[in-house]
């Protein structure tokens, strides 16, 4: 989890504005599940994902492809992020 807070904070310092800690809060220490960022993504059309399913298991995804479409700053969200 350090590595990920320093490689996310020099990240946020070069493209965005925004505070780390807010988005390691409300992101990464949420208790949300994977699915509900996944749904986000897909209806506003930023990314697609294709999930591989186990042939033995129908229950386990083996691996997953993402393709991403767009990219919202947040300037562009045109509404505030916190809600």
């Amino acid at each position: 989890m350090k590595n990920l807070q320093k490689n996310l904070h020099i990240y946020l310092q070069k493209n965005f504005s925004m505070d780390e800690e807010y988005i390691l809060k409300i992101y990464l220490e949420s208790q949300k599940p994977q699915q509900y960022y996944e749904y986000i993504l897909v209806q506003n059309g930023s990314v697609l994902f294709k999930h591989y399913i186990d042939p033995k298991d129908p229950n386990f995804i083996t691996h997953s492809t993402t393709q991403i479409l767009k990219i919202l700053r947040p300037r562009d969200w045109g509404e505030n992020p916190k809600s």
